[in-house]
């Protein structure tokens, strides 16, 4: 039994889409975009508890020292190109606008009958706002990892290093 908010998500992307289109190849292209794109952004990570670790130094008897004077890496410079892949995700949803609009003119659908019905721009509502909602989507998670990396970058580096 499906639940009442999966059903509604799913409803509406379908209200949305052109009739018959099936949504599938959209769907892969997104998860598999945004999976991609969250497990290339973990090098900030990486980059982080690396350049962390040149902050402090081993002594026998007092375990790990900060560094006097030590001083770890600008946020954005550890950064780099950690969203690179979700931009393009985003960007390339874009190009179901595209696929959508080429969608009608296959076979008896016709753009003359979309013209003829009662909301003329049901074709470009079709056409747009599913795709448009993709690259929030796609630009939501990446605001989401964004906000995680700032929040251990300032958690976990010591105030006096920064």
């Amino acid at each position: 039994m499906k639940t009442n908010a999966k059903r509604t998500v799913s409803e509406y992307f379908i209200s949305i889409s052109p009739p018959g289109m099936s949504l599938r190849s959209e769907a892969v292209f997104l998860a598999v975009g945004n999976i991609v794109g969250f497990l290339y952004s973990l090098g900030f990570i990486v980059r982080y508890f690396q350049e962390r670790a040149t902050l402090f130094k081993y002594d026998k008897a007092l375990g790990y020292i900060l560094k006097e004077g030590a001083k770890i890496e600008p946020f954005v410079e550890l950064l780099e190109d950690a969203f690179v892949i979700f931009l393009i995700t985003a960007v390339a949803s874009l190009s179901f606008i595209i696929m959508r609009y080429a969608y009608f003119h296959q076979g008896s659908k016709s753009v003359y009958l979309m013209k003829r019905l009662p909301d003329p721009t049901l074709r470009h509502k079709m056409s747009i706002k599913a795709p448009v909602l993709y690259c929030l989507l796609t630009l939501g998670a990446m605001l989401a990892c964004f906000l995680l990396y700032l929040a251990i970058y300032y958690l976990f580096t010591p105030t006096q290093c920064m």
